[in-house]
């Protein structure tokens, strides 16, 4: 079991616990590191309160607290912002005493940006700087033999220290434990970079051969860790039929590439349902000749019962002569017996939508030849937004000359005009 205690009694995460080795040598008792991860989120947005232009003067505790807005209680922001200043993470902006605003030291923020790098990689990226950085001191001619051994030599002892780390958890820790830290060795380009320098230092200082050779086997020996620890993964991964061990890229790299033989060693021992009877097309073309699909026979409908409603065709031409009718005393109640009216004030009058329908009636009377009413239109166009009607066209309604208006109404009405209509009609 990993013994990741605080003196609080605490379990620390995997982060925190990374945090304390790395701060360890620095640190002046086994307190010094929190034992919390949402502390070290704390010192982010208090580093953030800071990352603005107006704060070049530096900020009061009460400005900090404002621009914190809630991530954590006021008490708990006293004692961080206590602890910064006397650490000196932030100080005075001036360096004298009962100063009330504060700036912020930039070392504290590349601190929490290791921290961030260091919780990611897991340190492997540290191996792979110092890597670079003798390489590139020999290739620029800044490297003597004893700084090129020292370099080699401490690759080589950090070579070491993750090997025995990693074997240590493939021996002993929990398939948890190994997702964790798998993802912090996945450097598929460790060992080229090792091998160019060995040929490197090889060419340029011969006698080092001998620690460049013992570079690369702790560096070979790492990666069989690497690959150990992995294999773990997969395989207890497998059998927990757990598929959150790879990234779902991998899984896609693996539909893509890999064979089929083992893309379909994956459902080896699933359980399927027995497959059907092979049917071949001959036997499909036999069965289609053959077959003879069922005839529904159709049967009349009953017949409706006879309707006392009488001749449908009279009823018919009696509505169209109401109809007509009705458009015709329409027609002369907007006349006002004058033989014309102008159209767009009937319309605009009606208002909408019954200036459409009003219009429709005078084009039916138009239509009409037994009608004297005729409609004649306008190449006008008259707008008005905040009209009863958005716009209408000019023209007018007339009415052919005869005698009077009551004779006109009677033509319009013909044989179907009632009494009532007459009295509409005056």
């Amino acid at each position: 079991m990993q013994l990741d205690l605080g003196l609080t009694g605490k379990r620390r995460s995997p982060l925190m616990r990374r945090i304390a080795a790395m701060v360890a040598p620095v640190a002046q008792d086994a307190g010094a590191v929190a034992e919390e991860e949402r502390l070290l989120k704390i010192a982010e947005v208090v580093c953030d309160a800071f990352a603005h232009e107006d704060a070049a003067h530096g900020l009061t505790r009460t400005e900090i607290a404002d621009r914190v807005d809630g991530a954590c209680s006021s008490e708990e922001l006293e004692a961080r912002i206590n602890l910064f200043v006397r650490l000196e993470m932030l100080r005075p902006i001036l360096d004298k005493k009962h100063q009330q605003r504060y700036v912020l030291n930039p070392a504290g923020v590349v601190g929490l940006l290791v921290f961030e790098r260091f919780g990611e990689r897991g340190g492997v990226d540290e191996l792979l700087h110092l890597l670079d950085r003798t390489r590139l001191q020999i290739e620029r001619g800044q490297a003597t033999r004893a700084t090129v051994l020292d370099g080699i030599e401490r690759v080589r002892g950090l070579f070491a220290l993750f090997a025995n780390e990693v074997n240590r958890l493939v021996a002993a820790a929990p398939l948890e434990e190994l997702l964790e830290e798998r993802r912090f060795h996945d450097r598929g380009d460790l060992i080229s970079q090792v091998a160019a320098l060995n040929r490197l230092v090889t060419d340029e200082y011969p006698d080092l051969d001998a620690p460049a050779y013992r570079l690369v086997t702790e560096a070979q020996r790492y990666l069989s860790a690497v690959q150990d620890l992995v294999s773990r993964v997969l395989e207890e991964g497998g059998e927990a039929r757990d598929f959150g061990v790879l990234a779902p890229e991998d899984y896609l790299t693996a539909a893509i590439t890999a064979p089929i033989a083992a893309l379909a060693q994956v459902f080896a021992t699933a359980v399927f349902d027995p497959a059907r009877p092979w049917v071949d097309a001959g036997a499909i073309v036999e069965v289609v000749e053959t077959y003879r699909p069922r005839r529904s026979v159709r049967s009349r409908p009953p017949e409706p019962a006879g309707s006392s409603i009488g001749d449908p065709l009279a009823q018919l031409e009696e509505e169209r002569a109401q109809l007509t009718r009705r458009r015709a005393l329409m027609a002369e109640q907007h006349l006002q017996g004058q033989p014309d009216a102008t159209l767009a004030n009937v319309l605009r009058g009606a208002g909408w939508p019954g200036a459409a329908g009003t219009f429709t009636d005078f084009l039916a009377l138009d239509a009409d030849e037994s009608q004297p009413y005729s409609v004649e239109l306008a190449d006008e166009l008259i707008v008005d937004r905040d009209g009863p009607v958005t716009y209408v066209s000019g023209g007018t309604l007339s009415r052919a000359s005869v005698s009077s208006p009551q004779a006109d109404t009677d033509r319009a009405v013909g044989d179907c005009n009632p009494p009532a209509a007459t009295k509409v009609a005056r």
